[in-house]
């Protein structure tokens, strides 16, 4: 059975397959149907809609972008296709995609207030949505803010929740609810709450990077990836999201995947300590020493010399680049701000044990490594 030989009975099961396949987790197993049915007629919008969601997901923007543009052509006033063509623009992060996409909502046939949203993202919005309140008085959110400043949590909750009742449809404050519980250290109640805030407001990047990570701290760590690529795709210069999905890839040892969102962290931040850090920690992990000190360097600098993560990094990349005395400086002055960093005395202990000076590195190794007592507990 060819492409060019499907009929409309072969597609219709071919369609059907392939949604059972994303429907159980296996993706890649129901893209090849997808593109079966495109190749054999372009014109089916489903599955092009499909296709573009499951190459997003694997970060092959170009061919999602292809895909969901088609699918919006096919079916300009159904809304579902428009919000997938935003999300992947915004994921995409590239003014060019974002021009296209912009020009084409013009002529999209759906509500006027949904294009003003998917629109509001890649202007206004960008670094910070703006959720819906629900008609929630000013002065009675300002309050429970200011509660939630002073440390006054669970007041923060127990005002927030009362003002939800009588507000159901305010996720700013569903998800003031669950930063108050996630403040008091209930993760689960509190990611509740978040996803509660997501359902009221589908656009609330804040609520979906609030979700990741509870969902993080929870050990759930793809469903935290998706909490924070949504959060990206709702406020793509979202700073804390953009951050949390680098680190995030990062501990996942995929940091091929997190530099473009890194690099795009720094951009558009490029005052951000954090930023800096994260960029030269993900092109430590590509073997870029000479890229991760200049990130690193430019970190130290922005944070006066005040980040014992940035000094300590960037002793790692000057280390890798032969330059051992220099981490070493690097490595003390992490130490002088935080004495009982256990990474920054592993780093000081591998650095003169280069060196060979062994004797001065024994002392950080005792530091750091359990008591006799403790060694059958790690």
């Amino acid at each position: 059975m060819t492409a060019a030989l499907l009929s409309a009975a072969d597609i219709k099961a071919l369609y059907a397959q392939g949604l059972a396949l994303v429907q159980s987790g296996h993706p890649d197993q129901a893209l090849p149907l997808f593109g079966r049915i495109i190749d054999a007629n372009p014109t089916v919008a489903e599955a092009r809609w499909q296709a573009a969601q499951i190459l997003a997901d694997d970060d092959q923007f170009p061919r999602a972008l292809e895909n969901a543009a088609a699918a919006a052509q096919l079916r300009p006033a159904e809304p579902a296709v428009w919000i997938t063509w935003a999300d992947i623009t915004a994921l995409d992060g590239r003014r060019a995609s974002e021009k296209a996409f912009l020009e084409a909502l013009k002529g999209a046939g759906i509500d006027a207030a949904l294009r003003l949203r998917l629109q509001d993202r890649f202007g206004g919005h960008r670094t910070a949505s703006r959720p819906e309140t629900g008609g929630a008085p000013k002065a009675r959110l300002d309050r429970i803010n200011a509660l939630k400043d002073k440390g006054q949590f669970s007041s923060a909750q127990a005002e927030a929740a009362a003002l939800l009742k009588t507000h159901p449809k305010s996720a700013l404050l569903a998800n003031l609810v669950a930063a108050a519980l996630a403040a008091q250290g209930k993760t689960e109640q509190a990611l509740a709450g978040f996803l509660h805030a997501t359902r009221l407001d589908p656009f609330y990047a804040e609520a979906f990077l609030n979700a990741g990570r509870e969902q993080a701290r929870l050990g759930q760590a793809e469903a935290a990836l998706r909490s924070y690529r949504a959060a990206i795709a709702r406020a793509p210069g979202h700073e804390q999201a953009l951050h949390a999905y680098v680190v995030l890839r990062n501990q996942a040892s995929l940091p091929g995947r997190a530099l473009p969102f890194a690099e795009r962290l720094v951009a558009q931040h490029p005052k951000s300590v954090q930023g800096h850090i994260a960029l030269g920690n993900t092109l430590t992990l590509l073997r870029d020493y000479a890229g991760a000190e200049a990130a690193l360097a430019k970190a130290v600098t922005l944070s006066r010399g005040t980040s014992a993560e940035a000094l300590m990094l960037l002793a790692q990349a000057v280390s890798h680049l032969g330059r051992d005395d220099q981490a070493l400086e690097f490595v003390d002055r992490a130490l002088a701000l935080k004495p009982d960093y256990m990474m920054a005395l592993n780093r000081k202990a591998m650095i003169l044990q280069t060196l060979g000076r062994f004797d001065e590195a024994d002392p950080c190794l005792l530091y750091t490594s359990p008591s006799p007592r403790d060694r059958g507990n790690h």
